[in-house]
């Protein structure tokens, strides 16, 4: 009987210790710190699908986790957006995929900067 407890017992914590190195998250594997280059304070700021809130001129975020991220090349394609002076502001991602690739995992610093063109303001993300 005290074998038969002790094989469950020893199959029970295999079975744990499988299902947990199979279903390794990636969840912390990503991180990444913004950095507001605008020239303005930015509310609001969301970026990808995280909430980031209120980012003062030259103020850098906390760490923020992300499962993926996209690049174009070298450049992060994750939407950005927030409020500059009360006005709505977002950034525009480049329709030519063909160096797109996923990434899950490392450590980014990016700037977050803002393009004035014909009326328009729009952000951008650069790597530092």
């Amino acid at each position: 009987m005290k074998a038969k407890l002790l094989k469950t017992l020893l199959l029970y914590t295999l079975t744990v210790l499988l299902i947990a190195s199979c279903s390794k998250t990636k969840t912390n594997s990503l991180k990444v710190k913004f950095t507001n280059k605008t020239g303005y304070k930015l509310k609001s700021l969301k970026i990808g699908e995280q909430r980031i809130g209120n980012l003062e001129l030259n103020q850098t975020s906390d760490f923020i986790f992300y499962q993926s991220m996209t690049l174009d090349g070298s450049m992060p394609v994750l939407l950005a957006e927030a409020k500059i002076n009360g006005q709505k502001t977002n950034q525009t991602v480049s329709d030519c995929a063909t160096m797109w690739e996923i990434i899950y995992e490392g450590t980014y610093y990016l700037d977050i900067i803002l393009i004035q063109d014909n009326n328009t303001s729009k952000l951008r993300l650069d790597k530092q």
